[in-house]
């Protein structure tokens, strides 16, 4: 009788292990590779991930980290780029361009997905002629927060979707306070985001019908001479050193420890306000300029990579992260920025309890053609190595307005010929 017994035992121990070594060999593995690092956001990835596994029990993830989207450049030329990355659009030119990535509209037409879920402006991001090159996860935008209990201290009315550039100047020079021997107790603002304050005032930054930049124009001389003197002239917002010394080399301390009074922020930003215990805050849409609003969105993605053995797998693996089961699990866990389907933007993330992210949601409508200079293929080192460190020289009035604008705009020039 034990003999028998035991001889069963062999036998299912055989069959179980014939079994799990044909699972294992019927199961593909796929890798995804991002740059989001922090706890929250590798919360809920490895939340998704294990979700994903259990509804895909023939797919395997395995999911690796970079510091950056350096890494998956390197991994790409070296001919070992993982079968899905998280990346942005500003990557999406050089990447469509040396055909590093599939067009994902195939496997849309094939599995019938309606795009019409999702927000036309991150969806429209990433098409190239006919093709859509990546999969918008989320959009970061941006909106004017101000610190509610400064506004009451000086009697000032909150701001509102009204508000203009002028507003918001006026706003700045009656809420900047300092003590009796002339030391700032609390600024008005912080300085906003250049090249959105140029796109809605009037300016360009690229004429695309003439293929060359134009950043030197009249309307953004006055627009820069406008946000140099906020600082300069006004002194209603910090300069670089008060700003690493007060805010410990971020933004986000100033506001959460009353130091200003309101500034542009972006949506990223707003998860820090919101763990801040008695910081009273208000968001509203940023002030219009002289052509109402206009924004460049930064937008979160995911792109399969030509190199990818397993394309079905990885697009299964896309389409789960941006339909509602990763999207629900980014906006309840990580919320970094609005998500990509409309559905679930408007049911949890800015949901009750968390009403202020409308305003980010309506942000989207800004986009333009002139902002979304992230489809210039060469847009991201012109504003890495001359847009940016060109306009730091004249708010630290190294240079005037009209000649800094004028030396970035022959160097921008000079970089597309």
């Amino acid at each position: 009788m034990r003999k028998l017994i035991l001889c069963l035992i062999i036998c299912s121990s055989v069959l179980l292990s014939c079994s799990t070594k044909k699972e294992n060999k019927n199961k593909v593995t796929i890798t995804f590779e991002t740059f989001e690092w922090l706890p929250v956001q590798q919360k809920w990835m490895k939340e998704f991930i294990k979700r994903f596994e259990q509804e895909h029990p023939g797919i395997e993830v395995k999911m690796q980290f970079a510091a950056d989207n350096r890494k998956v450049l390197v991994e790409i030329a070296g001919g070992t780029a993982p079968d899905v990355f998280f990346g942005g659009n500003w990557d999406g030119p050089n990447l469509v361009l040396k055909k590093s990535v599939i067009d994902l509209m195939p496997y849309i037409k094939e599995d019938k997905l309606d795009l019409n879920q999702y927000f036309t402006s991150l969806i429209e991001i990433f098409k190239y002629d006919e093709g859509l090159y990546a999969f918008p996860v989320f959009g970061m935008s941006f909106g004017l927060v101000y610190n509610k209990k400064i506004f009451d201290q000086n009697k000032y009315p909150y701001p509102d979707e009204n508000w203009t550039l002028d507003d918001f100047l006026k706003a700045a020079i009656a809420l900047t306070k300092r003590d009796a021997n002339g030391k700032i107790i609390h600024y008005g603002t912080l300085r906003p985001h250049s090249w959105n304050t140029m796109l809605s005032n009037g300016g360009k930054i690229f004429d695309f019908q003439n293929k060359k930049f134009v950043i030197n124009s009249k309307q953004n001389i006055e627009t820069v001479q406008f946000l140099t003197d906020l600082e300069k002239k006004y002194k209603v917002c910090p300069g670089e050193a008060e700003i690493q010394q007060w805010g410990k080399g971020g933004i986000i301390p100033l506001f959460t420890t009353g130091k200003i009074a309101m500034y542009v922020c972006t949506s990223t930003e707003i998860s820090e306000f919101k763990k801040t215990k008695n910081l009273e805050w208000g968001i509203v849409p940023i002030p219009k300029g002289k052509k109402g609003r206009i924004i460049g969105i930064g937008v979160g993605c995911l792109y399969i990579a030509s190199q990818s053995k397993h394309k079905k797998e990885a697009w299964e693996f896309v389409k789960s992260y941006c339909g509602e089961t990763g999207q629900t699990l980014f906006a309840e866990i990580a919320a970094a920025g609005v998500p990509s389907l409309k559905k679930v933007a408007y049911s949890i993330y800015s949901g009750p309890g968390n009403e202020k992210n409308k305003v980010f949601i309506d942000a989207l409508n800004y986009l333009t053609r002139d902002a979304n200079l992230h489809k210039l293929p060469f847009w991201m080192e012109i504003e890495t190595n001359i847009f940016t460190p060109g306009l730091d020289l004249i708010y630290m009035q190294k240079k005037t307005v009209e000649k800094g604008l004028e030396e970035i705009n022959n160097r921008a020039n000079e970089l597309i010929k």
